[in-house]
């Protein structure tokens, strides 16, 4: 089994992962757009000792990278992730996920909801667009609205089962 975590960040989900897995088989890839973010996850001991490889990639990329065959995931974890992209990049991002799950895989997804304590406290000159806003560290982040989001994924990917959420 393959976990990939497509997400961006320095391992805060894939070493707690590492340190409870029993099963060797099981292997973890990780895919970040920053590389200083990759460079984390590669040199910690914990994801040098087993089965798990980070690469820099852009999710929003018309092209996957080498490492990164279609059909090949079982599990994907976003965590943030959508969140952090520009509405406009969504499609994108949600055809490299659905590229990459194999049949019967599972996308688990964690992000910002609508009107979230975080999208409350953001003033109006950070305000980019419709629930998108700019932080002080100059990254972006989108609040969902569960309804919209499903809609968008049933309207362009109309072969995912989307009953768990």
């Amino acid at each position: 089994m393959i976990i990939f975590f497509l997400k961006k960040g320095a391992g805060n989900t894939l070493f707690p992962l590492l340190q409870t897995n029993q099963n060797p088989h099981l292997k973890y890839k990780a895919y970040d757009y920053s590389s200083h973010a990759i460079k984390l996850i590669q040199t910690n001991s914990s994801a040098v000792s087993v089965n798990a490889t980070a690469s820099v990639w852009d999710l929003t990329s018309p092209t996957l990278p080498p490492s990164l065959l279609p059909n090949s995931a079982d599990i994907l974890l976003l965590v943030f992730v959508l969140s952090a992209l520009n509405p406009s990049e969504w499609n994108q991002a949600l055809t490299n996920i659905h590229r990459v799950l194999k049949k019967g895989g599972k996308v688990c997804i964690r992000d910002y909801g609508r009107y979230d304590l975080a999208q409350l406290r953001f003033r109006e000159k950070r305000w980019l667009g419709d629930n998108f806003y700019v932080r002080g560290d100059k990254t972006r982040v989108y609040f969902f609205d569960l309804g919209v989001f499903l809609s968008f994924l049933i309207f362009n990917f109309l072969d995912i089962d989307c009953s768990t959420l």
